[in-house]
C-alpha cells in the first residue's frame, strides 16, 4: 500500500494504441442493420464484410493472428467476434510487436470510436486486430479485420460471447471492486455503483507517443489522470480522503488507453455511491 504522499496506486499493464478505411466505415450503417444478415457462403479470401460475426477462440491479447479459423455465424446467434472495420494488406500479416500492427490498430480503434460512440476502453468490450496466419496469406487471404468483442473484466480476463450487435449490449465501466497488494489493485471486478466498491471509472485518456522515458510518460500520465479526476469530481483540488490510480500501458504495445479511477484514499474503506460531480459535498463512504 503507498503512502499518504503519494496519492496513487499504478497498475502496470501488459497491454497492448487510431485511422479505417473510409470506404468500409462508409458501409456501417448498413451493414448494422439487425434485419440483414450477411451471407455465411462469401469467399474466405476476399475481404470479410462489415457487420459479420464469429465464434473464435481469442487469447488475452489485442491481437488474433489466426483470425482465418474464426467461425462464421448469424449475429442474432451467440458469437464471440464483431467485424466493425476491414480492409486489404498490401504486405503479408505483420507480427504484434510491428509498426505496421500499431497503425492498424489505430486504424480500428478509430472504427470503434465511430461505432460506439465513445471510446472502447472506457466500455467492458476488447477490441481485437485479425489478421490470417501466413499460410492463409499465401493463400490468398490478403485482409484484416477490426473485430470487437464483449468482455466483462477490467483487463481481457472474462470475453464473454453475446447476441445482437455489440452497439447495443456494452456497457459503460464504471464502478469497480477489488484489492490492493504490493501498492497495486488486483482483481478488479465490475461493481454497482449503489452497492460498496473501491473506485471509480473517472475516464480514459489516450497514452502520450511523444514521451518515451518511462519515468516521464508515468509523470505526463500521473498529470493528466489528476485533471480528468478532478473535472470527473467537480473540484480544483482532489479531497484529502481520495486517491486516484491508473493502467500504465507500454510503450511498445498495441492497445494504449489510460484508464483513470479515483476511490478512498485509505483502502479499507468503501463508497455506496458515484463520486461524480461530488464537488465539495460529502463523499459517500460505507
Amino acid at each position: 500500500m503507498l503512502g499518504v504522499t503519494v496519492p496513487l496506486v499504478v497498475v502496470a499493464l501488459a497491454a497492448v494504441g487510431l485511422f479505417v478505411v473510409p470506404r468500409v466505415l462508409d458501409n456501417q450503417q448498413a451493414a448494422s442493420d439487425s434485419s440483414a444478415t450477411p451471407s455465411l457462403s462469401a469467399d474466405p479470401q476476399a475481404v470479410p464484410e462489415v457487420g459479420n460475426c464469429y465464434l473464435a477462440f481469442i487469447s488475452p491479447e489485442p491481437f488474433n493472428p489466426t483470425a482465418e479459423k474464426a467461425e462464421r455465424v448469424p449475429c442474432e446467434e451467440q458469437h464471440t467476434l464483431e467485424t466493425i472495420a476491414a480492409g486489404e494488406l498490401t504486405t503479408a500479416p505483420p507480427q504484434m510487436s510491428s509498426d505496421e500492427a500499431r497503425q492498424l490498430y489505430r486504424e480500428c480503434e478509430q472504427a470503434a470510436l465511430e461505432y460506439l460512440g465513445v471510446p472502447w476502453r472506457s466500455t467492458y468490450t476488447w477490441l481485437v486486430l485479425s489478421v490470417p496466419s501466413r499460410a492463409a496469406w499465401d493463400e490468398g487471404a490478403h485482409w484484416y479485420r477490426c473485430d470487437l468483442m464483449i468482455n466483462r473484466g477490467f483487463h481481457q480476463t472474462r470475453p464473454d460471447r453475446t447476441t445482437g450487435l455489440i452497439r447495443d449490449t456494452a456497457t459503460p465501466m464504471t464502478c469497480l471492486t477489488g484489492h490492493t497488494r504490493d501498492g497495486r489493485f488486483q482483481n478488479i471486478q465490475p461493481s454497482e455503483c449503489n452497492e460498496p466498491h473501491d473506485g471509480e471509472v473517472a475516464g480514459v485518456l489516450p497514452a502520450p507517443e511523444d514521451v518515451t522515458d518511462p519515468d516521464a510518460r508515468r509523470q505526463r500520465i500521473q498529470e493528466e489522470c489528476r485533471g480528468t479526476v478532478r473535472e470527473f469530481l467537480g473540484v480544483a483540488t482532489l479531497p484529502s480522503d481520495l486517491t486516484f490510480w491508473y493502467t500504465s500501458p507500454r510503450a511498445d504495445a498495441l492497445e494504449q488507453w489510460v484508464v483513470c479511477v479515483v476511490g478512498p484514499r485509505d483502502y479499507s474503506r468503501s463508497v455506496t455511491a458515484s463520486l461524480r460531480g461530488i464537488g465539495s459535498g460529502p463523499i459517500p463512504f460505507a
